[in-house]
């Protein structure tokens, strides 16, 4: 009876082990180097699901899904939401084989023009679409079209397509992110040398009140911007916008905060035309120090 035992114990460790060994070898290293979601995993090259995560694989993440600001049409939407009410810049793009290169430019100019109040940024999987791609005439791709506020008839953009061309371009046809159309001449009343700023600043209450409510927002703050200037200086936008940047790269913000103050400095960019976002730290990694080889005695 021992020795059955014995023998039964024996078979049961040989089985541990060898599961054991296979779950290293098919697991294991997948939070390790070479496969899985370790080294090779999710952003590596190896085998496992790393391959297909990462460089190459079959699952690997669509370079242009997610893109904050920028909104998916397709066959069903597209002619509900182009509309005429915005003026509307939409990327058709080859779905099976998207060009990663376009679409980290586009990413790069929703990030500034996503909080635009009266233009939309959108995209078109031409593959996922047929009838809205053979309806434009689109046959080359990536291609960018582009509506007018009030017309349902695009013209294509030809330009280069990289974040800054395309930028002055919109802000050409469309004005730049938190621009408010109404209060733009008004604007430049109260920029202008000898202006009565008190004067201006009747007309800017009084004409945020006739706003639609998705622009209401905006127009308040251009208010309060113009209080700020005739209280504490005309350099008040410049300041703010220092202050406001500080803030939001302090990493302690809610994410609505951030995006409540990144769209007051685009309004304060329009009250001062030489603000420039910083450009974002580029972390360095640290170079691992090379061991020195052993010397052979």
């Amino acid at each position: 009876m021992k020795c059955a035992q014995s023998i039964l114990l024996g078979l049961l460790v040989c089985g541990a082990a060898i599961s054991s060994a296979q779950y290293d070898g098919e697991y294991g290293d997948d939070y390790g180097g070479g496969g899985g979601y370790g080294g090779g995993g999710y952003g590596g090259g190896g085998g496992g699901y790393g391959g297909d995560y990462g460089d190459g694989g079959d699952y690997g993440p669509d370079p242009i899904t997610q893109t904050p600001g920028v909104i998916d049409l397709d066959d069903m939407t597209f002619s509900k939401v182009i509309t005429g009410k915005y003026a509307t810049f939409v990327a058709i793009y080859d779905g099976e084989a998207p060009s990663k290169d376009f679409f980290a430019e586009f990413q790069t100019l929703s990030e500034e023009f996503g909080p635009h109040n009266t233009l939309m940024l959108a995209k078109v999987s031409a593959d996922e679409s047929p009838k809205t791609a053979k309806k434009l005439g689109i046959s080359e791709f990536p291609a960018v079209l582009f509506y007018e506020a009030g017309s349902k008839t695009f013209t294509t953009y030809d330009g280069e397509q990289t974040a800054a061309a395309m930028g002055e371009f919109l802000i050409e046809k469309a004005g730049p992110p938190g621009a408010v159309e109404a209060l733009s001449p008004i604007l430049a009343e109260f920029l202008a040398e000898g202006a009565d700023l008190t004067a201006a600043l009747a007309k800017a209450e009084a004409t945020v009140k006739t706003l639609d409510e998705d622009l209401l927002s905006a127009g308040q703050y251009y208010v309060k911007v113009f209080k700020n200037m005739i209280k504490k200086g005309m350099d008040y936008p410049a300041k703010e916008f220092e202050r406001l940047h500080r803030l939001i790269s302090s990493d302690s913000l809610r994410d609505d905060k951030i995006d409540e103050f990144k769209s007051r400095t685009a309004i304060l960019k329009v009250f001062d035309k030489t603000l420039k976002d910083p450009e974002p730290e580029v972390e360095e990694e640290d170079e691992e120090e090379e061991e020195p080889a052993n010397e052979e005695l």
